[in-house]
């Protein structure tokens, strides 16, 4: 008899202890996983606002791209309109009122494009715009006026902002100069 009740002893112990053992491990396994699935959550909201982050500075590097391009076409079609001016300025006196497209400040590479116009305002004075584009997205439009100053004599302090009943002599020369305060970020 002292054999059958060791096995039944041991037998009835076990059965007891089983049970208990499941328990703990499925009350680790439910923390565990409730612990796994915060931290997983804070992780994901911390991704997008990474991401969102990242594709905002890739914007703004873009527009800055575009903007930097832009004024390089207005630094293009002043000189432009420097060059073309002091070439012909005794005959003509101005250049066309119609926009007229530089093609000298033009660009049209893959990704980058720029378009530059130049127009007569009148009374010696000059609208240049310029029209940016990066990569499809970013776009920017700048405009600048500039203005005649006639000198006489050839005298940089003798100069005098440009009119069409100004009489022009031989030893005179012309300055084409930005006017301040012009400056215009058209809506893209």
């Amino acid at each position: 008899m002292r054999g059958w009740q060791k096995c039944s002893g041991v037998a009835s112990t076990r059965r007891q202890k089983q049970p208990v053992k499941y328990q703990y491990g499925v009350a680790t396994l439910l923390m565990t996983g409730l612990v796994l699935t915060v931290a997983m959550m804070f992780v994901m909201s911390r991704y997008s606002t990474t991401l969102y982050q990242v594709k905002r500075a890739q914007n703004t590097v873009l527009s800055r791209q575009a903007h930097w391009l832009a004024e390089g076409g207005l630094a293009c079609g002043f000189e432009w309109l420097h060059e073309t001016i002091q070439t012909r300025f005794p005959e003509t006196k101005s250049v066309s009122h119609q926009p007229q497209q530089v093609a000298s400040c033009q660009l049209g590479a893959e990704n980058r494009q720029r378009k530059v116009w130049v127009r007569a305002l009148g009374e010696g004075g000059y609208q240049i715009t310029a029209e940016a584009k990066v990569a499809g997205k970013a776009r920017v439009r700048l405009g600048y006026q500039a203005f005649l100053w006639l000198c006489q004599n050839g005298r940089p302090g003798d100069c005098q902002r440009f009119t069409a009943e100004m009489p022009v002599s031989d030893g005179d020369s012309v300055v084409l100069k930005w006017q301040a305060g012009s400056w215009h970020d058209f809506p893209a």
